[in-house]
């Protein structure tokens, strides 16, 4: 019973773990560096198109993670979609708020 709990928490740990540094690397430093990653402030980049203020910011980036999130879990379904969405729009989707 006792390794049952243990293999429990190491499974939890396992997901756990990736989707802290997901939202570390990709929501907060992102929101507290002027929309740069880590990858991106190396570069010289932001994922920002334009300066947000306010509760606008804060849903940008809440999106940015929502869609993220779902190229990597659903990335079959998800893929086509964004590539017809930014085909039609020339933006992803949390661009226009």
């Amino acid at each position: 019973v006792q390794n049952d709990a243990l293999a429990a928490a190491g499974g939890t740990a396992m997901l756990l773990i990736p989707a802290v540094m997901f939202v570390a690397v990709e929501g907060a430093i992102p929101f507290m560096r002027k929309g740069q990653t880590p990858g991106g402030s190396f570069v010289r980049m932001t994922c920002e198109t334009r300066e947000r203020m306010g509760w606008r910011r804060v849903a940008f980036f809440l999106l940015r993670l929502f869609v993220l999130g779902c190229m990597l879990l659903f990335f079959p379904l998800a893929a086509p979609v964004l590539l017809i969405f930014y085909a039609v729009k020339r933006c992803m989707p949390y661009d226009l708020l």
